[in-house]
């Protein structure tokens, strides 16, 4: 009896530590990001407390060298991001977005926005709480593929004249022109200047990012001397040029010719995979194979295979 305490003493200790450490671990997760720039004891109200009327916007550049550690390259997804806050208090936003960009540029300037950002979040009205001196994180909804460069951030908010209250945000001096700042909806900046704000990111691996490359059917078709049987089965299969992790593959078959429409094969096997054995091909029939990357939820088709059935032609 005295040994089964004592492996309950044992066990209810064991199961506190790991508890203590995972809670500790969230904290510390929700407290300091991976990747994080330098920040000082003054702040900037713009974006967040802009005063102005239609809102205030700017946009950020940030080089690998400004963060604590060098991010990685190859792709990874940014899923949560952080801004490092100057003052305590609460406010309620409208038309909150902010986007995110990789770029070559190595410094901005005043003058027309930079476009072809991708929004990563998006609240047409969104309340904020936060207290000084921590990392105030936002989680994206929609994760950003990152490929270890040059950030662009873009942050907007819908203001009033008399806008009052908002986060004030840290800021750091940049080695070069790292802000441009304005009213939102305006189509130029007002000025720019060598002093982003204070911010951070976390990352999560990613193989796959936008449009995947299309996959090639590679098996001969049937000439007509040597069409499929009618009412055989044969295997198709395809190459896939993407690599990675977050991909997946589907077979589709069409009832109307080489334009679809399409829809997926729900008989034979394989319909997930790089090579497909088709149920019993009655008569001729067009098969395709799509390649979808999870990340960015954007699928590319394989040119339509014509399976071509019938009766051999004497030669």
């Amino acid at each position: 009896m005295q040994m089964f305490k004592n492996l309950l003493t044992k066990a209810a200790i064991g199961l506190s530590i790991c508890a203590f450490f995972l809670l500790s671990g969230a904290v510390a997760q929700a407290q300091t990001p991976g990747y994080y720039t330098a920040t000082t004891s003054s702040y900037n109200n713009y974006p967040f407390n802009g005063g102005t009327s239609g809102g205030s916007m700017c946009q950020f550049l940030y080089l690998p060298s400004n963060f604590s550690s060098t991010p990685p390259t190859g792709g990874m997804l940014i899923t949560t991001i952080y801004f490092y806050t100057g003052n305590a208090g609460s406010y309620n936003y409208s038309n909150m977005l902010i986007k995110l960009g990789n770029t070559t540029m190595t410094a901005l300037s005043s003058g027309t926005w930079n476009t072809g950002l991708t929004t990563v979040y998006s609240q047409s009205s969104v309340s904020w709480s936060w207290t000084s001196g921590t990392w105030y994180a936002i989680t994206l909804s929609t994760p950003f593929f990152y490929n270890g460069g040059n950030l662009i951030v873009e942050a907007s908010q819908a203001g009033t004249s008399n806008f009052t209250g908002g986060m004030g945000v840290n800021y750091f001096a940049s080695t070069t022109t790292a802000r441009m700042y304005g009213i939102t909806g305006n189509t130029s900046s007002q000025g720019a200047d060598t002093y982003p704000l204070s911010f951070g990111f976390d990352l999560i691996p990613a193989a796959c990012s936008g449009t995947p490359s299309a996959p090639t059917v590679v098996t001969p078709p049937f000439p007509p001397t040597a069409p499929l049987c009618a009412g055989s089965t044969t295997t198709l299969t395809a190459s896939n040029p993407n690599l990675g992790n977050g991909l997946s593959v589907q077979w589709q078959i069409s009832s109307g010719g080489s334009s679809g429409p399409w829809a997926n094969v729900t008989n034979g096997s394989g319909a997930t995979t790089l090579s497909y054995t088709t149920g019993a091909v009655l008569a001729p029939t067009y098969y395709r194979m799509g390649v979808t990357c999870s990340n960015s939820n954007l699928t590319t088709y394989s040119a339509p295979y014509y399976l071509l059935t019938g009766a051999p032609i004497p030669s």
